[in-house]
């Protein structure tokens, strides 16, 4: 791929400002910054106003230094990392206990993405990628915690119009806000076949320590093996999983169901 038809060079000389503001912790005054960065006067003055306004950067006593939504940035990449890190044994518990695929997402926007995943060792069984990405978030479990746990549901329903994906999806907006409620009162959601004829999924929420979402735990398999009675039982085992991967992020409530919006 040919990088120079891939330039934009407002994006090129932020970036440029914001590493060399990285490597001068101190600061640096704009002359400072124009010398190091080699950036023209006018374009980084629109460059500084913009990172400014962004709070990217700051402006203290005639110096420029990086703005606390950088930390912020990097504190939500690290929790996700850590979130990877402290679900994996109970990921592979969960397998060992179902037999099921497991996976773990997290909320990008309006969409989830399969950041951990444990395929089942059955013979039929549902396959699974680190990558995926779920964007019918009505449609499917873990996507039904999202939107129960967050408040996302208001420019969900306004984006994709509850489109429906099989002949089972939850298309109504108020059967859906009625099933978001049972999810925060049992603490795990469940989709039967909604978004994939002959799959099930059961999945809870994972929250920091700040009581936040910050990921999802689900199992996914075939309709022969995840049978309607079992839902219940199933339901309590992804909770309790969820809780303890929370508790091991800083989370100190009893139940997930008590985190309600």
């Amino acid at each position: 791929m040919d990088m120079n038809k891939l330039s934009v060079p407002g994006l090129e000389r932020g970036l440029i400002l914001i590493e060399v503001l990285a490597e001068n912790s101190e600061g640096l005054s704009f002359t400072e910054l124009q010398n190091k960065s080699g950036i023209p006067k006018l374009s980084l003055i629109r460059i500084i106003q913009v990172l400014l306004h962004k709070n990217y950067i700051i402006k203290l006593e005639r110096k420029y230094k990086l703005g606390y939504k950088i930390l912020s940035l990097s504190n939500t990449l690290l929790r996700k990392l850590d979130l990877r890190t402290k679900a994996f044994p109970y990921l592979k518990q969960l397998a060992a206990q179902t037999k099921e695929t497991v996976e773990l997402e997290i909320v990008d926007g309006q969409a989830l993405i399969v950041v951990e995943k444990m395929e089942s060792e059955e013979s039929i069984r549902l396959f699974s990628q680190v990558g995926l990405r779920f964007e019918h978030l009505h449609a499917v479990a873990p996507g039904k915690v999202a939107l129960a746990y967050t408040d996302l549901l208001p420019g969900y329903i306004k984006n994709h119009k509850l489109s429906r994906i099989t002949e089972k999806t939850i298309v109504n907006a108020n059967v859906l806000k009625h099933q978001l409620a049972e999810i925060r009162n049992k603490g795990y959601a469940f989709d039967d076949q909604e978004i994939r004829i002959g799959v099930r999924r059961i999945a809870a929420p994972v929250f920091d320590g700040h009581g936040k979402l910050i990921g999802i735990v689900n199992i996914a398999g075939p309709v022969f093996r995840i049978i309607l009675k079992d839902i219940g039982k199933l339901g309590k085992l992804l909770s309790d999983i969820g809780l303890k991967i929370s508790r091991e992020l800083g989370y100190n409530c009893i139940i997930p169901a008590l985190n309600r919006n």
